[in-house]
């Protein structure tokens, strides 16, 4: 049988496409998750409200996640919030996600989130309200993260609920042992993210 001469390059050309697109394929660190809920008064029917912020470090290798699933918490439901959406320190967004009837709300990145080793990145999950009465209460927790890394380990964080009220806020306070890098402001219902 005779074998057409492009074959061999067709073959060199698959395996250099391979191992060019997947690098991520090969992460094989630990993974440290610490998560941080935002505490104060939050305008009623606020866009962009930040929810929860994940601090991840990557040890002993890189590490990719391909998504994070969040828990809703509080004397809230799931039709008090619009879409939902994580953020990275670094601008990266993942795609759009509601909250199902069981609490859950799962956050995909198309590409996944590539965390190399001994560094860490920030993601901060916002959202959308739309109450409809005054003084709910709510939180958010890391439900589940899938990543490629050979174990995870989820650091104590405290929590506290946030809650809605229809006044204006000039700033969000994060609640956490350490002072964070930046600062939430919002203003006109919209919130958004400053470096301090």
């Amino acid at each position: 049988m005779k074998t057409h001469p492009t074959q061999p390059w067709k073959l060199f050309f698959l395996l250099l496409g391979f191992l060019l697109f997947s690098g991520q394929v090969f992460a094989v660190g630990k993974l440290e998750v610490s998560q941080y809920s935002y505490s104060d008064h939050v305008p009623k029917n606020g866009v962009r409200i930040p929810l929860l912020t994940l601090r991840t470090t990557a040890k002993e290798g890189d590490v990719s996640i391909s998504d994070i699933i969040v828990l809703r918490r509080g004397l809230s439901t799931a039709s008090d919030f619009g879409r939902l959406i994580a953020i990275t320190n670094d601008y990266r967004r993942s795609m759009n996600g509601n909250l199902s009837n069981e609490d859950l709300a799962t956050l995909n990145f198309r590409i996944p989130l590539l965390i190399e080793k001994d560094t860490t990145q920030e993601i901060t999950v916002y959202g959308n309200l739309q109450f409809e009465s005054d003084s709910r209460t709510f939180s958010f927790a890391l439900q589940d993260i899938h990543s490629d890394a050979t174990s995870i380990n989820f650091l104590e964080t405290p929590q506290a609920p946030l809650k809605s009220e229809s006044k204006n806020i000039s700033a969000i306070r994060l609640q956490s042992q350490t002072r964070p890098s930046f600062k939430i402001v919002c203003r006109n219902k919209i919130c958004y993210r400053t470096r301090r």
